[in-house]
Parts: structure tokens; sequence; C-alpha cells
């Protein structure tokens, strides 16, 4: 895929309610990011039905690229946090509505699934998300930075900047490690830098 646009796009909890309230709905909120990149991938709102009647194995979910792929669009980076998230996300030129796709699958399949779990019903997320354009590398280079800092500007996590590389929400271990998350495109950042 050829980026060639760049979004920050971020959303929290209405009423500045928690959205992650386990881990399970942190490691769901990831799978639907992974799953809902892909342009072949089920919608992730149908997943738990479609794994219990035996239609999708744990291995396609494990080899999810090459099963429901190709991605149509690309995360970069993404942090979540106890009410809010981060992504930066990115895209082709030719498919300016690819974000907005993207960004209502996850919006939809996950406030499906923590309203049945939680045994709620409504919006989950305060508002349509918010997205920044980012304009040029530096702005791009800065809002990875921002969105792998995120937990220590945070009263609910209290991190200090040397634990960041272990905070489990964030795509930040990616770019510091060797077999990081392979659904996550770190080469557009990487590829600013003159070496490690």
């Amino acid at each position: 895929m050829n980026l060639n646009t760049f979004t920050h796009v971020y959303n929290r909890g209405v009423d500045k309610r928690q959205i992650f309230l386990t881990e399970d709905h942190n490691r769901r909120f990831l799978l639907t990011l992974r799953l809902s990149r892909l342009k072949n991938a089920p919608p992730p709102s149908v997943l738990d039905r479609l794994i219990k009647d035996g239609k999708i194995k744990p291995d396609q979910i494990k080899n999810a690229e090459s099963e429901f792929g190709p991605p149509f669009i690309d995360i970069l980076a993404f942090c979540l946090m106890w009410n809010h998230y981060h992504l930066l996300l990115g895209e082709e030129n030719e498919d300016r509505t690819a974000i907005v796709k993207f960004m209502q699958r996850v919006g939809t399949a996950y406030t499906m699934y923590f309203n049945k779990f939680e045994k709620r019903k409504g919006r989950l997320f305060e508002s349509q998300y918010k997205s920044v354009h980012i304009e040029h590398n530096e702005q791009l280079l800065q809002t990875g930075r921002y969105i792998h800092v995120n937990p220590t500007n945070s009263g609910f996590s209290k991190l200090n900047f040397k634990s960041l590389p272990d905070y489990p929400w964030s795509s930040l271990a990616t770019y510091l490690r060797p077999n990081g998350l392979p659904w996550i495109n770190s080469q557009p950042i990487l590829s600013l830098f003159e070496n490690k």
C-alpha cells in the first residue's frame, strides 16, 4: 500500500466514562482494530457468533492478514487509556473514505461488544471520533511520540517514561523491539530516522 495521507484519530467515552474496564476489553478492542482494517474480514460485531458456530477457526484469527487481507488502511500507532484511545492511521490518497469506513467498523463493533458484556444500552463514545490531518513529517513524528507517551500524562496510569516500553496497550514496543505486532506499520515513522 502506498500511504500518502496520515491522520491522528481519537475518541473517549461518553461523559468521560471508562471504556476499557478489563484487560479483556483492551484485548477485544485491539482485535477489533486488527480485523476492521482488513478488506475481507468478517464484521467484528459478529465475530463471537462465527467462532462459536465454528465458521471461523482460531488459526484464521491468528493468521488474519493472510486469511482476510489485504488491509485497506494501516495502523501506525495506537494507545489505549482507561477512558479514551489514540490512533495514527495511514491511507492512500485515492481512497479518502477508508478512515471513515474503518472507524465506523471499530466504533460499532466495540460498542456492541461492550454493551453486551456489560449489560448496558446506548452510546459508548462521546461523539463521532475526532481527527487531525498530518501535514508534514515533523508532525508525523510528534504525533507518534504524543500517542506513545500518553500513559505518562494520565493520573490513572501513573507511568514514568522508563516504564513506557512495558505498557501493554500501546504500539511503542513494536517500535523498540523486534517481533512486535505484525499488524502495526512502523515503517513510515522509522524511515524518518537515520539509524536506530
